[in-house]
């Protein structure tokens, strides 16, 4: 009964209706959370809905909107983008994003119906900006000129009073010597003129002046006694305080080191129980890494045992994000590795395993994912230990195949065969629970030297460019796959376990990025594809009827991985500088909101031989 009733509101809630230029299209009104803006009216002493009228003059919205039309600035119509704004849940980069997608011609048109070129109405608008501020640069000239010249007359006179007063000084200081001298030359020594007898009254004051002298002398001998002695007896008094004071300190030093060192101990305990329940609950395990970047000071605080990073944001704030765990700029790639060993290795046991790297473009994902020849990352050292586990298992026959492809403006590339050779699309087909894609190349691997060799060949093939972000940014998302069958010669049981290395390309923004022409095609499939990502975490979060794997090409070939039985890790990846704290942030909160995604207690794929 239940299932029939969720079935007629599920149809209640589709729909649909015919586009003029894409056709017959499906729609489906979805029930989630979304910003409404309200006001207080005191007639009724109720928060209302604000009208679309109304709130297109509220200065938070007015500013969106400017930001929408500078990006578009042929698109006029303010109530159509605040209802698109609406939609998005007042965000102006998804807004942007799905105005893009929509506008298939390319070309907008303007209120008198006639075809004009985008770039060229901004750089003539850039023009006559630049001829006003030019004009405004020459009267601000003239002016500057002005003052300089009076200045310069002021300068004139103020050296002339100068040398003036300079003449008054020199000729002050001759009269003064002058007057010196003649000073000098009238005093005479009149005491040598004195007859003795008047020498008789000033011998008398002296020895009187001297007797007081020395009463006084010995009143402040016997005062400075007494004070010694009683300076010398607080001085004992405050060596015993400070000796018991040393006393108290190291015996409470010792306990402070003991009680943290049980707190310590209790941590951990706690923190290794935490990850056996998130184990059994599926939630996908997220860890934080920082870049190193020696162009500024850090501007996170870390507290690796509680796996804490602390952000204060450009208006002064405080933020606090947790995950599983936190690596500091100097976090070496073994380190990295050594916390997603375990989950890694246990895809030759049957398991589905998926590590995801996201992140601002910049940020370090590649770095961690593959890493230079020297410091290999996360793919590398996994490969390594795989082929390491396998061959210690003398009972079990493993084969091994590897696959890689990339996706790239929501088409599917196989890295694997030369573009000019393969340059035709992929397709994806779901075989039951299974995503399978037809005519990808796979290649049987018996040793590490065979992974690293198709790997080079892989990357050879995939997409990157130059942004001003990044001097080497990938334009598509890479997928390094391998599938582990291990034949257990005992049991006659067959597992079938599977990797997939993920290294998502940046999430970036367009005024930062300056990016134009192809690279901003590319910025907004890659803004596209990692906002639906985001949207297929929300929904498998919130326990939503229908998750929109299909909205895109990523979460569709990522559907065993993050919505089925798999065990799934992620490496949200952030920058360290203040100039990307607003990128920083964003990233911490997609990753603090996975970390909240159950996807089930994954199973292990077993298929046992039949006599």
């Amino acid at each position: 009964m239940n299932n029939k009733v969720v079935s007629q509101k599920t149809q209640e809630r589709c729909g649909e209706f015919i586009h003029p230029t894409r056709g017959k299209l499906i729609t489906f009104l979805r029930q989630q959370t979304l910003n409404v803006c309200y006001f207080f009216d005191d007639q009724t002493g109720a928060w209302l809905p604000m009208p679309l009228s109304w709130e297109r003059h509220i200065p938070d919205i007015q500013a969106r909107i400017t930001e929408i039309q500078n990006t578009f600035p042929d698109w006029k119509d303010t109530k159509a983008i605040l209802g698109l704004l609406r939609q998005c849940n007042y965000n102006t980069e998804e807004c942007i994003n799905v105005f893009q997608s929509i506008n298939d011609d390319g070309v907008m048109e303007h209120s008198d119906g006639t075809s004009r070129n985008i770039v060229q109405d901004l750089l003539e608008k850039k023009l006559a900006q630049m001829a006003a501020s030019l004009k405004t640069l020459k009267e601000e000239n003239r002016e500057q000129k002005n003052k300089i010249e009076q200045l310069e007359s002021k300068v004139e006179e103020l050296t002339a009073d100068n040398k003036r007063l300079n003449k008054d000084l020199q000729s002050g200081r001759e009269e003064q010597r002058r007057q010196s001298r003649v000073y000098r030359s009238s005093q005479r020594p009149q005491s040598i003129l004195k007859p003795a007898g008047s020498l008789k009254p000033a011998v008398l004051l002296l020895r009187e002046e001297a007797r007081t002298i020395k009463s006084v002398h010995s009143l402040l001998q016997s005062q400075t006694m007494k004070g010694l002695k009683t300076l010398s007896t607080a001085f004992q008094e405050l060596s015993d305080v400070v000796f018991q004071l040393s006393r108290n300190y190291g015996r409470q030093s010792r306990e402070i080191a003991d009680i943290t060192a049980l707190y310590r101990r209790e941590a951990l305990q706690r923190k290794l129980l935490y990850n056996e329940v998130q184990e059994l609950r599926g939630n996908i395990r997220v860890f934080c890494r920082c870049r190193y970047d020696d162009r500024g000071d850090c501007a996170l605080q870390f507290d690796k045992q509680e796996g804490r990073v602390m952000v204060r944001t450009a208006q002064g704030r405080k933020k606090v994000f947790e995950f599983e765990k936190t690596y500091t700029p100097d976090t070496t790639q073994e380190e990295i590795f050594q916390d997603t060993k375990p989950t890694i290795l246990s895809c030759v046991d049957g398991y589905n395993v998926c590590i995801i790297a996201y992140g601002q473009t910049g940020a370090g994902k590649t770095y961690t994912m593959n890493g230079p020849q020297d410091n290999p990352g996360v793919n590398i050292r996994s490969m390594e230990e795989l082929f390491k586990s396998c061959r210690q298992r003398e009972t079990i026959r493993y084969t091994m195949r590897v696959s890689m492809v990339e996706i790239y403006n929501e088409a599917i590339f196989d890295l694997l065969v030369p573009r000019n050779e393969g340059t035709e699309k992929l397709q994806i087909q779901k075989k039951g629970k299974d995503i399978m894609i037809p005519g990808l190349t796979e290649f049987e691997v018996c040793s590490l030297e065979d992974v690293l060799m198709l790997m080079r060949e892989g990357e050879k093939n995939r997409t990157v460019a130059s942004t001003k972000m990044n001097t080497n940014s990938s334009r598509s998302h890479l997928l390094l796959m391998l599938r582990v069958e291990g034949y257990d010669k005992v049991s006659k049981a067959t597992s079938h376990g599977r990797l997939t290395l993920v290294d998502l390309a940046g999430s970036e923004r367009i005024s930062r990025s300056e990016a134009t022409g192809i690279r901003l095609v590319e910025a907004a499939a890659i803004n596209k594809s990692l906002s639906a990502l985001g949207q297929v975490f929300a929904s498998i979060r919130e326990g939503a009827l229908h998750v929109p794997y299909r909205n895109s090409k990523l979460t569709h070939i990522l559907q065993p991985c993050i919505g089925g039985d798999s065990k799934a890790c992620m490496f949200v990846n952030v920058s360290p500088l203040m100039e990307n704290i607003g990128e920083t942030i964003s990233t911490l909160e997609f990753g603090q909101n996975v970390r909240q995604v159950e996807l089930g207690k994954a199973t292990k794929h077993l298929t046992r031989q039949t006599e």
